[in-house]
């Protein structure tokens, strides 16, 4: 099977390449923005193609001859680049797009006994999550009158070499900054990075699976305590330094409220038909939005940032995901997709641990290979 990958030089895009590449699971069709997203992926010989996600004419050439699409890519329009994604699948005859959505659109503190059927949070705690809804209901629009399957997977926290969930947690340990909100305890919904890959390729060729979503994570529950204590083992740092932070209740803003409502708006589209008849003025606010809703854009109180003076910045994201008290289930991947995670966390994060070693990081145990 010839598969094209958008956003290929991203943590999860490159991974699905080399996995693929490498395995010869599938013959692969790399597509970047721009040449120097080249770096990573130029130690394969591969072809890989440059061009926009956003210009449907150049999809169309880029994936010429595909017979399905992994769509990993983010940008700062999603119901732009789904349309030029979509277009381009849909011209060219290819049979099935696989989307990365997000287990985020149910937020980072999902409600317990939520499933894949489930309605979607009436407020959004984060940008992120927001972006992700938008861009899962364009794809799902953009079906309604097209040929392509659209098969969404929902993972959780990607972990594993190269992802900023195991770089920056070893980073924040080592200056200090390093936190733990309620003491760990919430349930962490991790899935490692060869595990998503493997859920990916059984995506590609199931049957049945036309506009279906699937929740995809490790094996095991796992606290946030357990996701942590490795790493801070690994690097020679007493668990119990780190920091232990109570629940704090974060407080917005009269604007924050309002940027708020707008990113609601847009994940439901609810302002997209009356757009061109909005006065300029709130043409400019409804835009705003739409910037908002990506997270490169996202409001810092969203990001997970590093202190410099060895004090914890807590966000919003982050203290909701620690807080979180429900594994997500993966039930209907089991049934559907026969999708069994092939790694265990253990050796998730063995891999991970070994990886930091590799990248030189102050490592001070043994790591067997």
């Amino acid at each position: 099977m010839r598969v094209a990958i958008t956003g290929a030089s991203s943590f999860v895009g490159n991974r699905i390449v080399e996995k693929f590449y490498l395995g010869k699971i599938h013959e692969v069709v790399p597509i970047v923005r721009s040449n120097s997203s080249l770096a990573l992926l130029a130690r394969f010989n591969l072809r890989c193609r440059v061009c926009s996600h956003y210009d449907a004419t150049k999809l169309a050439e880029a994936i010429e001859g595909c017979d399905t699409i992994v769509h990993t890519a983010l940008g700062d329009e999603p119901e732009r680049m789904a349309e030029a994604i979509y277009g381009a699948a849909d011209k060219t005859g290819v049979r099935r797009l696989v989307v990365l959505s997000s287990a985020s659109i149910y937020n980072q503190n999902p409600e317990p006994g939520i499933t894949e059927e489930s309605p979607l949070p009436k407020k959004l705690a984060t940008a992120y999550n927001a972006y992700k809804i938008c861009s899962d209901r364009a794809f799902r629009n953009l079906r309604s009158n097209g040929k392509t399957e659209i098969t969404f997977l929902m993972p959780g926290i990607v972990y594993g070499p190269r992802s900023r969930w195991i770089a920056t947690l070893a980073q924040q340990i080592i200056d200090g900054s390093a936190y733990l909100v309620d003491g760990g305890r919430g349930v962490c919904n991790a899935i490692y990075i060869d595990n998503l890959v493997q859920a990916v390729n059984l995506a590609l060729t199931a049957e049945g699976v036309d506009g279906e979503a699937f929740f995809v994570s490790d094996s095991e529950t796992i606290t946030w305590e357990q996701f942590y204590r490795p790493v801070a083992t690994a690097l020679g740092v007493p668990f119990q330094s780190l920091h232990f932070v109570a629940p704090p209740v974060f407080t917005s803003s009269v604007r924050e409220r309002l940027i708020g409502r707008i990113q609601n708006l847009v994940a439901g589209r609810r302002v997209q038909t009356i757009k061109p008849y909005l006065p300029y003025g709130m043409r400019k606010i409804y835009k705003l939005g739409i910037s908002l809703t990506s997270y490169k854009h996202a409001d810092d109180s969203n990001r997970w940032t590093v202190s410099r003076n060895g004090t914890p910045d807590v966000t919003l994201e982050m203290s909701l995901l620690h807080q979180c008290a429900y594994k997500l289930p993966t039930t209907k991947a089991e049934l559907v997709l026969q999708y069994y995670p092939e790694v265990s966390f253990s050796e998730g994060m063995r891999r991970s641990i070994t990886w930091l070693k590799f990248a030189g990081y102050p490592v001070s145990i043994e790591v067997r290979d």
